[in-house]
């Protein structure tokens, strides 16, 4: 499937619900490992069976946001503390 040293991919294999029973819930145990000539997508469908697999591929749901991105963002909330701190100077100067 990979190549050894190289990255574990994580690929959905087929469509799940978004209605899940009680059974479903509960943690199952790990699945039995598929057999030495399983096809790529018995295996991949091993994988995401597993409670490391599944924890993996609930990654992809995560935003990642780039650093500058980031860092406006922190730019926008320190300039927007600031002109409140002055606005509430002000208040307080005039008796507002």
């Amino acid at each position: 499937m990979e190549r050894p040293g190289g990255p574990v991919v994580y690929v959905s294999v087929a469509k799940q619900g978004h209605h899940r029973t009680v059974a479903d819930l509960l943690a199952p145990a790990d699945p039995p490992a598929p057999w030495a000539g399983a096809s790529i997508t018995e295996r991949m469908r091993h994988r995401l069976r597993t409670a490391v697999g599944k924890a993996q591929y609930a990654l992809r749901k995560q935003t990642v946001e780039p650093e500058e991105i980031r860092k406006q963002k922190v730019r926008m909330v320190c300039a927007a503390s600031a002109a409140c701190r002055a606005l509430s100077s002000v208040a307080v100067a005039y008796g507002l």
